[in-house]
């Protein structure tokens, strides 16, 4: 996962398939980028992620808790918009598509 800081904020770039064999490995890669920049906002980019199971939205979900229950979550495609909306995500984080992209 590929992190960048800039205007207060640490954009992390989710890529491929987050699953259950991933989640864990990406939960402690968050972890490990947001201590290196403890008082930026994350925000999570999803240009690149092809998928996101329910093991992927709960470590979402638990970065949400952690920040005071907001996080955004931009460029997101939508095949992949759609699985947030399914699972009632797109009430509980801030999930924006990516321009041009229709559901």
């Amino acid at each position: 996962m590929r992190t960048e800081t800039k205007d207060n904020k640490t954009i992390l770039y989710l890529e491929g398939r987050i699953s259950s064999d991933n989640a864990g490995a990406l939960q402690k890669e968050i972890e490990q980028a947001l201590s290196a920049a403890p008082d930026t906002e994350p925000v999570m980019d999803a240009t690149d992620l092809e998928y996101i199971s329910s093991a992927g939205l709960r470590v979402l979900l638990q970065l949400a808790k952690q920040r005071g229950g907001s996080l955004t979550v931009q460029n997101v495609s939508s095949a992949v918009y759609e699985i947030f909306e399914m699972t009632g995500f797109t009430d509980i984080l801030n999930v924006r598509k990516k321009c041009g992209s229709s559901a």
